[in-house]
């Protein structure tokens, strides 16, 4: 996942869906970890160096793979703020076959059921 999160999507390995996932961690420190604006995302992602991405950052992402441990969805972040961030779900393009859109209401459900999230919305785009 934190791989991923470095990477500009989609691209020919991986399909995002139309819809954005908000989320907000019960812990503020998680949301913490995971703030961003849209422009710092995509500039760390332009320079393509890890050390480009702030060092707090791992805590969220290592908080977010522990929920989703198991899925076969992963999630890309567009932004986030000290209250909520918003994803994208992700899917290999192999097993999205164009369509990332009918996962994503399971993949919701999950999340919402998940104890470590306090809120979670769909946002159409």
């Amino acid at each position: 996942m934190q791989k991923l999160d470095r990477q500009l999507l989609p691209n020919e390995e991986w399909q995002l869906s139309q819809q954005v996932i908000e989320l907000s961690f019960c812990r503020n420190r998680t949301n913490e970890a995971l703030l961003a604006s849209e422009m710092e995302l995509n500039g760390w992602r332009l320079t393509g160096e890890q050390s480009a991405f702030p060092p707090y950052r791992k805590e969220g992402l290592v908080a977010l793979q522990q929920i989703l441990a198991g899925e076969s969805y992963l999630l890309w972040q567009r932004d986030g703020n000290v209250s909520a961030q918003r994803y994208y779900l992700v899917l290999p393009a192999e097993q999205s076959k164009g369509d990332v859109s009918e996962q994503l209401f399971p993949a919701v459900a999950r999340l919402a059921a998940a104890p470590e999230i306090c809120h979670t919305a769909v946002i159409n785009e």
